[in-house]
């Protein structure tokens, strides 16, 4: 079996027409007809986007720094203004380094370049507009400055004609809008922003995309080490100073889930580093329907290197013959917060402290440490019932018995005699409908893996060795067969059944690879979780989120319920869930783990092809670490379990392994059974513990790369653990680290 991609890579949502929602989801399903929130359009053809038309490198390039205004200041950031572009410019004084908005003449051709565009829809027409060519060029921008920041007030049209026009005097079937973006500095920071519900538009026409500060800090040229940091998996950069033929642009979608153009991305931050300054780019407001792109100079036409973000302000879908557009748009802030790093701090190691900080600020993540003990935790995932058969024709799909209460209890005593003290067990497939679960309002313990009294045998002994345990629950998803119960199913835009892909990780023994699954309208998901929370109440063992973490979207059925609502039902009853008990999470989406105390699944590599120029980075890991214990896939799925147990080494990842407990007729294969792998296992969470276990609760201040397959990780505390990838050993300081090795040095 293989997982180098995990759930992240695998996961494939498959459709029979590619439609976007609030969350950038590709979904389908039986159709039911359009709701009465959505607008469609039909046309013999998809609707073309009708482009801005250009205005000129005047007003699309900052000549030079001779028409700069000094606005603000904060620490060692100044806020300028453009007076011809009305871009802005933020200069670093110790380093006299300019972050420009838009490119500067000295960078090459304008290209696309504008601080605002705006893709729109009206009279069946899709229009595109932005700040330079649809505002600055016709003389309709205003600007206002305070003590604090900036306010640009671009009012944009088709033409001249129309751009002059006020709120008062356009009518229907104008294209135009006015809207402000906010500049404002606080604690060395610029924050950039715009209150969607200010912003104003002609009758009948719509925002549906948003693009702020796409060009901020792009360059036409790089040094060679800089970079662009992209939140791909656990995060990657692309060194903009190394050639790359092969590098394609690329989509980030921020919580959303993966589709042939978009990866996701759990954690809604970027940089880019240039020279010894560097920033990171944290989205602070309406992350949720955030999508970053990168692109790079010389690649897809690209001029410039830059990465940027595009907000989904209404949802939408265009297929052959239909355009849908939701009835009801995003009316809170977009905002994107500008953190400004220098020398050593003017790196990815830098931009993820300052995301960290920001973050923990923003009340996305806690200012809680892990509470370490003496041993590292072994994430052992254990199935109970795998599914042979998934059969939506059927009442239910056929599953199979792998590993009982009693037998769960058996690996756990058997761990603890090879000396494993601290064990994460997460037990999956123990609800009705096995790893497929049932509808999370029916579902209860399947009575076929053992009484109530083995259970509570099995928890007893987990909690007399200080183990713990936690199980499985998905609340967002339900097996094809068990729909959930009228008017609990959510449809997409196009009012079809939305449906998702999960991987099975036994389909190399048992049924199909993936297990298509329909999620639950999104206005029952406070339901949901109070039957989450009726279901364990009995007890305090902890549960385990097994889709909660990794799904989110917008839902279509009966009255709208928007991403952003609930993104904030989910984080809202995840905390609710985790009172008075312990929570793993899977999967990792950053707006709800505050209460988690696992994390599982995390991805622990880019999902995009790696080159020279584009390599993978522990960003992720070094933000969350000392804040939460987080596992990867486990090591035994993976096609080299020796290299996958170094790289949770390298990230400061807990181990992670998933067994069963029956072998049947052979009918399970080496990778899974637990008796094939116990000794392997023990081997190298000794090995992890040893190395890893007092820095649980210390923060990764640094990672890099010492040669080619050896790398450094270092922790708070000034301990160093170098890697060895290679099939030959490495002196390092006068340290040898071994071929397919580690070495912690204190």
């Amino acid at each position: 079996m293989n997982s180098s991609g995990g759930f992240f890579n695998k996961r494939i949502i498959k459709s029979a027409c590619a439609v976007f929602c609030a969350a950038g989801l590709l979904l389908s399903a039986a159709g039911c007809g359009v709701k009465s929130n959505v607008s469609v359009i039909k046309s013999d053809a998809p609707l073309k986007v009708t482009e801005a038309v250009s205005s000129g490198e005047s007003y699309r390039l900052i000549k030079d720094n001779t028409n700069l205004t000094k606005v603000a200041s904060s620490g060692l950031i100044e806020l300028y203004l453009d007076n011809v572009t009305k871009a802005c410019v933020v200069r670093e004084t110790s380093k006299d380094k300019y972050w420009y908005a838009l490119p500067t003449s000295e960078t090459g051709a304008a290209n696309d370049s504008s601080v605002v565009s705006v893709k729109v829809l009206s009279g069946g027409k899709l229009y595109s507009l932005n700040s330079q060519d649809n505002s600055v060029a016709f003389g309709t921008v205003t600007t206002k400055s305070d003590e604090n920041g900036l306010y640009v007030t671009y009012t944009m049209g088709i033409d001249a004609k129309t751009a002059a026009l006020t709120s008062k005097t356009v009518a229907e079937g104008n294209i135009w809008l006015q809207l402000t973006v906010n500049y404002t500095l606080k604690d060395g920071s610029l924050f950039a922003n715009i209150d969607m519900s200010k912003v104003l538009c002609a009758p009948g026409m719509t925002i549906l995309d948003i693009s702020l500060l796409d060009f901020f800090g792009a360059s036409a040229t790089s040094a060679a080490e800089d970079y662009m940091l992209v939140p791909d998996g656990s995060g990657a950069v692309i060194k903009t100073g190394v050639a790359d033929e092969t590098y394609k642009t690329l989509n980030f979608g921020v919580y959303q889930q993966a589709d042939k153009d978009t990866y996701s991305a759990i954690v809604p931050a970027f940089g880019v580093k240039q020279g010894e300054s560097a920033y990171a780019a944290i989205i602070s407001g309406g992350a949720e329907l955030a999508t970053i792109t990168a692109e790079r100079a010389g690649s897809d036409g690209a001029v410039y290197n830059r990465a940027g973000v595009t907000f989904n302000i209404t949802p939408y879908s265009v297929s052959d013959t239909k355009t849908y557009v939701g009835n009801e748009s995003y009316k809170s802030k977009i905002e994107i917060c500008y953190r400004f790093l220098l020398g050593n701090n003017a790196s990815y190691e830098g931009m993820a402290v300052a995301t960290r900080e920001q973050l923990i600020r923003d009340s996305v993540l806690s200012t809680k440490t892990v509470s370490a003990g003496e041993d590292l935790p072994l994430v052992l995932s254990l199935i109970g019932k795998g599914v042979t058969s998934d059969n939506p024709a059927s009442l239910f799909s056929t599953t199979k018995t792998l590993t009982t209460y009693t037998e769960a209890l058996d690996i756990l005593t058997q761990l603890k005699s090879k000396g494993i003290d601290n064990i994460a067990l997460r037990y999956k497939g123990i609800l009705d409908g096995g790893l497929n679960q049932a509808d999370i309002f029916g579902a209860t313990k399947m009575l076929t893996l053992g009484t109530q009294s083995s259970f509570d045998d099995l928890y007893s002994y987990a909690n007399s060795q200080n183990f713990s345990i936690f199980i499985e629950t998905n609340v967002l998803s339900s097996a094809r067969y068990n729909r959930f119960s009228s008017g609990n199913s959510a449809y997409s835009i196009s009012g079809d059944r939305l449906t998702l892909d999960f991987d099975n990780e036994l389909a190399g023994i048992y049924g199909e690879e993936y297990f298509t699954r329909n999620l639950l309208a999104a206005d029952k998901i406070d339901k949901a979780a109070e039957k989450v929370i009726d279901l364990f109440s009995e007890s305090s063992v902890g549960i385990s989120l097994g889709d909660m973490g990794k799904v989110l979207y917008g839902d279509f059925s009966g009255g709208y319920t928007s991403v952003t609502e609930a993104a904030n039902a989910i984080s809202e009853q995840t905390k609710n869930i985790a009172s008075g008990r312990s929570l793993m999470v899977s999967g990792g989406n950053f707006y709800m783990i505050k209460n988690a105390n696992y994390i599982s699944d995390l991805p622990l590599s880019a999902n995009a092809p790696e080159t020279s120029a584009y390599v993978s980075v522990p960003f992720v890991p070094m933000i969350l670490h000392g804040i939460f214990d987080y596992s990867g896939a486990p090591i035994n799925y993976a096609e080299n379990d020796k290299t996958a147990f170094l790289r949770s080494i390298e990230y400061g990842a807990c181990p992670s392994f998933e067994f069963v407990y029956r072998d049947e007729e052979g009918e399970t294969d080496d990778a899974v059974v637990y008796s094939r792998w116990m000794n392997t296992a023990a081997k190298y969470y000794e090995e992890a513990n040893d190395a890893l276990s007092d820095l649980r609760d210390k923060r990764i201040n640094s990672h890099y790369m010492v040669a080619e397959g050896v790398y450094c990780t270092e922790y708070s505390t000034g301990s160093i653990i170098y890697v060895n990838y290679t099939f030959a050993d490495y002196t390092v300081n006068g340290v040898n680290v071994p071929s397919m090795d580690f070495v912690r040095i204190n």
